[in-house]
């Protein structure tokens, strides 16, 4: 399947967002080009170093649109309570092992920033972004 061109947006910005802060202190990443370019809410922020650091670094994760994962079990929330968030919505895995999701990300359809990526089960009352 082919990215359409908000998805390659959205990649771009989740690349951009881990070269920015790979290898870098806390104190040495600035909050306002963080929120200028990348992120929607700094609050989010927080664990995505070390989420990146825990999983190899950059040169070993990817990113790929959510729809391309329809037959995995990634894709369950998003097929009712989440189903308008799919076109916003990348996948993340470690290269050597893209059919093995390790989350997804949220993104913001007008500022192409990443808006959450901590999804969360509310039990039988649905999926929600955290």
């Amino acid at each position: 399947m082919d990215w359409l061109p908000q998805e390659i947006e959205y990649y771009k910005n989740l690349n951009d967002l881990a070269e920015y802060v790979n290898d870098k202190d806390k104190a040495d990443i600035s909050r306002d080009t963080l929120l200028k370019k990348s992120i929607y809410m700094d609050t989010i922020f927080s664990l995505i170093p070390h989420a990146i650091k825990k999983n190899g670094g950059i040169e070993g994760l990817d990113a790929k649109p959510i729809r391309f994962y329809k037959d995995h079990e990634v894709y369950r929330p998003f097929e009712r309570a989440l189903n308008d968030a799919v076109p916003f919505v990348l996948v993340y895995y470690r290269k050597e092992r893209p059919e093995e999701p390790l989350g997804t990300l949220l993104f913001d359809p007008k500022t192409r920033k990443l808006d959450s990526w901590i999804l969360i089960s509310q039990g039988g009352s649905g999926w929600y972004y955290f």
